[in-house]
Order: C-alpha cells, then sequence, then structure tokens
C-alpha cells in the first residue's frame, strides 16, 4: 500500500471519529488493532482535525495510573463545571486494553452529569475483555467499534480468511 492510501486510510478514520463527536447518543468509541499499527499516532492526529473542523469540544488525554482516575476527574474537572458554565469534554485512554480502572473511568463519563464522550484504543486482543465491561456497566449500547486496519497485513490477513 502507497503512503497516500495509508493518509487516507487515518484521515477516514479521523474523519470517523469527528462524526462521533456530533452524534449526541454515542458516548464511546473504540479503535482496536494488533500492536504496531498505528493506534497511538492516530489519536495524536485527531484532535487538530477537531480543533479545524471546530468541534465544540476540550479532548483530555487520560494516563493510566498516575493517580486515582476519579480523584483527579473531581480535582480537575468537577471544580470547572458551575449552573453558568458547561463545558463538553472528550476523554482519550490509549492503550485501554492495559489499564486498571475502566469501569470508573466509564462512570465517570456516563453517570457524572457532565456532557463527555471518551475515545478508547487497544489491542485486537483486549477487545473482548473491554466489551464483557461495556456490557457489565450497561454502556455498551453508548459505543461504537471499529477497526483500525490501514497497514497491508491487515489487508493480507484479511484476504486469506
Amino acid at each position: 500500500m502507497n503512503l497516500s492510501k495509508r493518509r487516507s486510510k487515518a484521515s477516514s478514520r479521523i474523519d470517523e471519529v469527528i462524526q462521533f463527536f456530533k452524534n449526541e447518543k454515542l458516548k464511546i468509541f473504540v479503535v482496536h488493532a494488533p500492536g504496531g499499527f498505528g493506534k497511538s499516532p492516530l489519536l495524536r492526529k485527531f484532535p487538530i482535525k477537531a480543533m479545524n473542523e471546530v468541534v465544540d469540544r476540550e479532548i483530555w488525554f487520560i494516563r493510566d495510573g498516575i493517580r486515582d482516575v476519579r480523584d483527579a476527574f473531581n480535582d480537575e474537572i468537577g471544580v470547572r463545571e458551575t449552573a453558568k458554565e458547561r463545558r463538553k469534554y472528550v476523554f482519550v485512554l490509549d492503550d485501554a486494553d492495559r489499564a486498571d480502572d475502566i469501569k470508573d473511568i466509564l462512570a465517570c463519563v456516563t453517570k457524572s452529569g457532565i456532557d463527555a464522550k471518551i475515545v478508547f484504543s487497544l489491542r485486537t486482543a483486549g477487545l473482548s475483555t473491554l466489551e464483557e465491561t461495556l456490557v457489565s456497566t450497561r454502556c455498551r449500547d453508548l459505543t461504537v467499534i471499529t477497526e483500525y486496519a490501514h497497514h497491508p497485513l491487515i489487508k493480507l490477513r484479511q484476504n486469506k480468511v
């Protein structure tokens, strides 16, 4: 696959994330692929396009394991919200399959009363565990799951199946 086709695949995936931001019913976007397929670079690129598209959401990246997510959420987001000033957020968690506090993150995003969405990226091997968590927390209906398959080896594997 040539470089321009790769860019167009990444660009179309970024467009998909931007459209997700505009869908009021969906709260969780999951992108998965095997390791080394470009999920992390994709997550670093979409905020630029979101700003250019005038998406009215603040984008925050979560770093798992730094501190308790509920405390961080209350300290950073809770103090900013007032009756007069309501903000919209997007929280991004890379390598979600390695995070220990997914249920807490989901609770902060879906049950806190703020207008928030979350973007998870993870390896495909961890997708079934995340899906179980989404079902157990009653978040599956709020979720769109997509495979990030811009890498030529995925195309070869898909063609063999």
